[in-house]
């Protein structure tokens, strides 16, 4: 993040959000890019001005940064928290850079509940019924997963054992649930380690807890089954013949 939110970057968003919280809105039409309708451009800076409208700025920290380039361009979107003097803030700033010109092109705003940091801490109290169910099927799946790679490792004469090994921790597609929000999707195409996972993609995000379906697994189990059940153990002859019971005398 800090390769692309370099210092000038920063501070040149961080200008547009203390102007906004100054009320210097003229000042930040006068930075719009040339063709851009004035009236929505207007529009869309009142309705955030309503928000940052007598706050005084706490602290303001960059927690996101994008950037898409082209030869002509760069477009970049910096993120940021802030606290005021009312609560907190998330913010976004876009600016397109062009022949080292920089203009603005997008602003978004919204209050926060509280810190990001503690919103999207991951804990069990006050969670609904689709995220403790997600969080049992990803452990339960993962536990099975790892089981079966482990079971198949020790049969050593198991052929291409590690071929199964491998395949055993490969999950197919994905069900996710957002711990912080509730939101629950999924993904048909995709490949997941031990059928499950929990990720954050920063201190500042939430956490998604997802689990996939165990295909490596149940596949690799079935074919050491067959395999199992289709060994046979050849018994020496003279085994077989020390093994009968002796015949009776006759007299």
């Amino acid at each position: 993040m800090d390769e692309i939110a370099t210092p000038a970057r920063d501070a040149r968003a961080q200008h547009v959000l203390r102007s906004l919280a100054n009320g210097e809105r003229d000042a930040l039409l006068a930075t719009k890019r040339v063709g851009d309708d004035s009236a929505a451009a207007a529009k869309g800076l009142a309705q955030i001005d309503s928000i940052f409208r007598g706050q005084r700025l706490d602290s303001i920290q960059v927690i996101g940064a994008n950037e898409f380039s082209s030869p002509s361009e760069d477009r970049l979107t910096l993120t940021y928290e802030m606290h005021t003097s009312r609560g907190w803030l998330l913010a976004s700033v876009t600016t397109l850079d062009s022949a080292g010109t920089a203009v603005l092109t997008g602003l978004h705003a919204e209050p926060l509940p509280g810190e990001l940091r503690k919103l999207n801490e991951f804990t069990l109290a006050g969670k609904g019924a689709s995220q403790y169910l997600t969080l049992i099927v990803t452990i339960a799946l993962t536990v099975f997963s790892f089981g079966v790679a482990v079971f198949l490792a020790t049969r050593r004469e198991f052929p291409k054992r590690w071929r199964w090994v491998a395949a055993s921790l490969v999950g197919a597609g994905a069900v996710y649930v957002n711990w912080t929000t509730g939101e629950v999707g999924s993904r048909l195409v995709t490949v997941q380690l031990l059928s499950g996972a929990a990720v954050q993609a920063s201190a500042y995000a939430p956490w998604v807890i997802s689990f996939s379906f165990p295909i490596g697994a149940i596949v690799a189990l079935d074919r050491f089954r067959r395999w199992n059940a289709g060994r046979t153990v050849a018994v020496p002859a003279a085994v077989v013949a020390d093994a009968s019971p002796p015949s009776e005398a006759t007299s």
